[in-house]
């Protein structure tokens, strides 16, 4: 343990009895050390000047335990930065500058006082009494008190100014020197998230200006972009992505993975920026040189705690994951701590606090029910516009609430952080600790067009990967033909483990992350397959959305072996599961409507699995508008699990949900998964109208769904002819049409062969003109039924109001 010169080792040890002399013993150690900072040595000039009325070199040698040389050459130091006036025969005096440092130290240390007053984390200290004599305690207590206590920062403990002239030496010029700190703000940002990124790099920043002529307002703004563009690659980058990870569900490679190209895109933009708007001007070394000794094992130890904690999260070991990542954080940050301001980030807090609290609010839940009818492109300029005024992780708050965790939405709010100054904390952080008035302005001068980029980018890449995404993908493979051996299973398809493997190898190669089936499949037969498939191919879990039904009968027959009772339910989920060899099921759907069990009962029984974790999302198969809205109103009204998805038939050859389930789906924010896309074969080009198919169509032996089979041949033959310009097959335009209706979420494609689900696939490509658009409707419209032609007829006049004020 440290002592003070002179002092002899027998003195005796005395704890101490209240937590008020703690606090003291913290001020004592402070000063022990203040011979190091030199906000320390400004802070003590004003006390003394309060206390004493003038500062002596030899009182302030006899407070720090220095000599009075020592002494006169800090002071000479501060003269020469402005912070202290040395007059003849008059003393020490603060300039203006240093009463403001002063104070800044003073509020800083307070900080910590309160914070060891309120944890009262030892049962002993080091304190030294007015007499001078030092009474020691543990060694393990005046190193935490040193670890949270005296040192601004990296930035004055002189790391940076060692580590400063090495990379001042290194690069030749401006531009060199600017690329790296822009990468390495990146970089850094990927896994200490970006606000604490900007903790270190921007200090280093502040320090290569003191050392070179580097221009750091510039080179600043360009970091507080970088930050943005690193920290969305990783799930703990920064807030709103860690957000996203835990409503997703899915693994730390498989976001950043999703996320790479997004980021990739914009670090690469950044660097070809600063290439541009960085002069390959020679850097001119002018600092001074600090003894202080550059401590690379902070880096490295937090580096292996990081790798440890990314371990636990993958093997389910959340809690000790957070612990070690905490401990890991404490070791980097103890230098910086004090460097941080606390007032913005309590602001940041209290917004996360308000944020939650507001979106509870009836009126605020009302307005934003319609955020989950509108389309893709319009959800991701919501998400874009929310991030510029309320910052991206309050919005990523806001729109959870009322849309599924997906790619779409978080490229949107990542992307909001590239534009106005409010939208990402790290905005704030970086230009407040640049101290640099002008700064403000010049920031959107580089952001805005950053914006802008980012949102062409992201928008193509969404684009490009439309069939993927954090939760479901635009198709799904059903499973129907798995397994069927004799009777209506045999005629679908009888798909052995092997066909069925390598039909779900390339589903999932193709980005195709969603697969559903149901425990009435080939008498379970179905789900047995898939479960094998999954584990056959080595699908790890998290990379693969589930969904499987329940309604029908599948072991012995017995009065309550169908249906949606709870009874049945509960026996049927554990049954599934076991056949799936899976322990959780994501969505979990009622195969159709039971008049003999009252929705409430179904409904308890679904939240309970939920509840268990057995479960994560409800849907319902074949309900009536009018059922699911008498559920919805039932889960709101309980607080139990809503039903998140529909699985329908739709065509174009079968509109007919058009009417009432389609606007009840866009306004309550139910998903649509449309099942036999072709009408069992009919609108896959393989039949004529006289009935004529080719060997082994499925529709021969199995005639369903039931189709107006004028109307469906008028379809198919508008469609084989967009099909023969576009020089793919009638199928494709069958699928593309359905994946361009907004209602639709995913659409479930069957298949016998890998040949059939390429070209199922392939219509993910297809993308039609306006006029073709308009063909395709106009051949499959719906005949006017009423109340439709009343309610148009009616509300047509208020209608072209709601246009002429938008």
């Amino acid at each position: 343990m440290s002592r003070r010169a002179g002092q002899k080792n027998s003195e005796k040890v005395t704890p101490l009895p209240n937590i008020e002399e703690h606090v003291e013993g913290f001020r004592q150690v402070r000063e022990a050390h203040r011979r190091e900072l030199i906000d320390d040595y400004v802070e003590l000039i004003s006390d003394l000047i309060h206390e004493v009325g003038e500062v002596r070199q030899v009182d302030m040698a006899a407070r720090l335990g220095v000599s009075q040389p020592t002494v006169a050459k800090m002071l000479k130091r501060l003269a020469s930065v402005g912070l202290i006036e040395q007059i003849p025969w008059r003393g020490v005096f603060l300039t203006p500058e240093g009463e403001k440092l002063a104070q800044q130290s003073r509020e800083r240390h307070q900080i910590v006082e309160n914070f060891f007053l309120a944890l009262g984390i030892s049962p002993e200290t080091a304190r030294i009494d007015a007499e001078g004599v030092e009474h020691h305690v543990s060694e393990e207590t005046l190193e935490a008190f040193r670890k949270f206590s005296a040192e601004r920062g990296v930035e004055l403990s002189g790391y940076f100014d060692v580590l400063g002239r090495k990379m001042v030496a290194r690069f030749a010029n401006e531009r060199q020197l600017a690329l790296f700190m822009v990468a390495a703000a990146a970089a850094l940002s990927t896994f200490l998230t970006n606000d604490v990124a900007l903790f270190i790099i921007v200090p280093l920043t502040i320090t290569l200006k003191k050392l070179c002529s580097v221009p750091a307002s510039k080179l600043i703004i360009f970091e507080a972009l970088a930050v943005n563009a690193g920290s969305l690659l990783t799930p703990i980058g920064n807030p709103q992505n860690i957000l996203l990870w835990g409503h997703a569900g899915i693994s730390f490679g498989a976001f950043t993975w999703q996320m790479l190209p997004l980021a990739l895109a914009m670090a690469i933009s950044l660097l070809v920026l600063a290439w541009v708007c960085f002069k390959p001007k020679p850097l001119r070394y002018r600092g001074e040189v600090n003894e202080s000794r550059w401590q690379p094992k902070l880096v490295w130890c937090c580096l292996a705690f990081y790798i440890v904690f990314i371990l636990a999260l993958e093997l389910k070991l959340e809690l000790w994951g957070l612990g070690l990542i905490a401990l890991g954080f404490l070791m980097l940050a103890r230098k910086v701590l004090l460097s941080i301001d606390w007032s913005l980030l309590v602001v940041f807090v209290v917004m996360f606090i308000d944020v939650h609290l507001i979106t509870q609010l009836p009126a605020l839940q009302h307005s934003l029910q319609g955020v989950a009818r509108l389309s893709s492109g319009e959800l991701f300029g919501l998400g874009i516009l929310l991030s510029q005024f309320i910052s991206n992780v309050p919005a990523t708050i806001l729109l959870l609430n009322y849309v599924p965790a997906s790619l779409l939405l978080a490229f949107a709010v990542n992307i909001g952080g590239f534009g106005l100054l409010p939208g990402s904390l790290a905005n704030l952080i970086a230009l407040r600790m640049a101290n640099d008035r002008r700064i403000w302005w010049r920031f959107h001068l580089y952001s805005l067009p950053m914006l802008l980029w980012a949102a062409l980018v992201g928008y193509g890449l969404l684009l490009l990967l439309r069939n993927t995404g954090l939760f479901v993908s635009e198709l799904c493979l059903g499973t129907m033909t798995f397994g069927g051996e004799d009777g209506i299973w045999g005629k679908i398809g009888q798909l052995a483990q092997n066909d069925a493997d390598k039909l779900v190898g390339r589903a999932l190669e193709a980005g195709i992350n969603f697969i559903d089936t149901a425990n009435v499949y080939s008498g379970g037969r179905s789900e047995i397959i898939t479960g094998q498939a999954l584990k056959n191919l080595n699908v790890p879990r998290e990379n693969v959305v589930v969904a499987t039904k329940a309604f029908g009968e599948t072991g012995t027959a017995g009065p309550n072996s169908r249906g949606s009772s709870r009874f049945h339910l509960l026996n049927s989920i554990e049954e599934s599961l076991q056949r799936l060899q899976l322990d959780y099921i994501d969505l979990y759907q009622l195969h159709g409507f039971d008049p003999a069990t009252p929705i409430e009962e179904t409904l308890r029984a679904l939240d309970s699995l939920v509840q268990q974790g057995l479960v994560r999302y409800i849907g319902v198969s074949n309900w009536a508008a009018w059922q699911i809205m008498k559920a919805l109103g039932i889960s709101e009204r309980l607080g139990l699990a809503r039903f998140a998805s529909l699985q329908a038939y739709y065509t174009l050859a079968g509109r007919d949900l058009e009417r009432e389930l389609v606007p009840m789906m866009q306004s309550e924010g139910v998903g649509l998964m449309v099942w036999s896309p072709l009408a069992g074969g009919l609108l896959s080009g393989k039949y004529d109208r006289d009935g004529k198919a080719e060997t082994g169509s499925r529709r021969l032996e199995f005639d369903f769904p039931p189709v107006n089979r004028d109307r469906a041949f008028d379809c198919v033959d508008v469609m084989r002819d967009i099909a023969g310009v576009k020089g793919v097959s009638v199928a494709q335009i069958a699928l593309a049409w359905l994946l361009h209706q907004q209602a639709v979420t995913t659409v479930i494609v069957g298949a016998k062969r890998i040949e059939q689900l390429d070209d199922n696939i392939a219509a993910t490509g297809v993308q039609f003109s306006a006029d073709e658009l308009e063909r395709l409707n106009a051949v499959s419209e719906l005949p006017r039924e009423y109340p439709g032609w009343m309610l148009e007829r009616q509300g047509e006049y208020r209608r072209e109001q709601l246009k002429r004020q938008s």
